[in-house]
């Protein structure tokens, strides 16, 4: 075990590299080191394992940090053992990719694992998505291969997104592909909503879950806080786009009155939110081209201490319709209890 805690909180701080090849794991109350290692290190070669330890008391908490050499091996070591026991466990382990702070929680959630699945690569212009799934086919099943085109000229923009269906397999390929794709590991942008099928449903909901799910997701408790509902699917069911419009036909009758060709928004969001959180929250509505958030917090005046409690985000989508829709919808949304997004 480490005993210099802000040690262990530097290197938990540390950008990965290679990236994602750190793993979150908790239930490990009564694990000692070596029986971690023992178990992870069947899956590859491990940099470091350090057990996290109350700042206060020094006693040692119920977590740890597992640093693999290859992003591979963690994700394989993710799936092997997640809900798996081990030596000294009392209860099944809980296993993640841990994500950086510009990104969600640490120990991410079943959602977060979306972008590990999913590659961003550089292609010849006269490749097909055939083409990339006969290269890319070799690491893993594939879920989907898709080139970026242009809108208007349906010409490949020289670039392409490829997702597989096991975080391992991605990990493959991100590795062991030839250095001339640049293959990097995925974030959501507009260009998924692009392609055609049931994926670019993902975009409906920050969290990634289906946007026609029953089941009281995100979505469903956003309806129920917004000010409007998010997306008001019976009122677009008679205006040409049958009972399953796209995300983009939901956004075309919307233009800000004010001025109509706006394609820029500017947001004051809680400090407490994450980069990541706002992102996934305004790239509800399709077509969000950037997020860029202003590097100092603004302090409310009614705080007598001056702690940063906003920040100023500066968004742009794709066209007006988009940016109105996000206004109109985002505007006074409750993402944390009493605290309403300003757009």
């Amino acid at each position: 075990m480490r005993g210099n805690h802000s040690r262990d909180n530097d290197r938990v701080s540390k950008h990965d590299d290679p990236p994602h090849s750190r793993l979150f794991v908790a239930n490990i109350k009564q694990v000692s080191e070596e029986d971690l290692r023992d178990a992870f290190g069947k899956y590859g070669d491990l940099e470091d394992v350090w057990i996290c330890k109350d700042k206060n008391t020094g006693e040692r908490k119920d977590i740890a940090f597992i640093k693999f050499s290859k992003t591979s091996d963690a994700a394989r070591a993710m799936e092997g053992l997640n809900e798996k026991t081990i030596e000294g466990c009392t209860r099944p382990l809980k296993v993640r990719i841990a994500l950086s702070r510009d990104q969600s929680n640490v120990g991410g959630k079943g959602d977060d694992m979306e972008r590990l699945l999913r590659l961003f690569v550089v292609v010849p212009k006269s490749m097909t998505d055939q083409d990339i799934t006969n290269e890319f086919k070799q690491y893993g099943e594939l879920d989907y291969v898709s080139v970026v085109k242009d809108r208007e000229t349906k010409e490949s923009k020289g670039y392409a997104f490829v997702k597989y269906m096991k975080v391992s397999d991605a990990a493959t390929a991100f590795e062991e592909c030839d250095r001339s794709f640049k293959a990097v590991f995925a974030r959501p942008k507009e260009q998924d909503y692009q392609r055609k099928g049931g994926p670019q449903d993902r975009h409906m909901d920050p969290f990634d879950r289906s946007f026609n799910s029953s089941q009281g997701n995100s979505y469903a408790s956003m309806q129920q806080s917004s000010p409007t509902p998010l997306m008001d699917m019976g009122s677009y069911s008679h205006q040409g786009y049958g009972n399953n419009p796209s995300p983009m036909d939901m956004v075309n009758n919307y233009a800000l009155a004010s001025r109509p060709e706006a394609t820029r928004l500017i947001a004051l969001v809680s400090a407490q939110l994450s980069e990541e959180q706002v992102e996934r929250l305004f790239d509800i509505v399709p077509g969000l081209k950037y997020c860029q958030f202003q590097l100092q917090a603004v302090n409310d005046v009614s705080n007598y201490n001056r702690t940063p409690l906003l920040r100023k985000v500066l968004l742009e989508y794709v066209n007006p319709n988009a940016a109105s829709y996000a206004l109109e919808k985002l505007h006074g949304f409750e993402y944390h209890p009493g605290k309403k997004i300003v757009v």
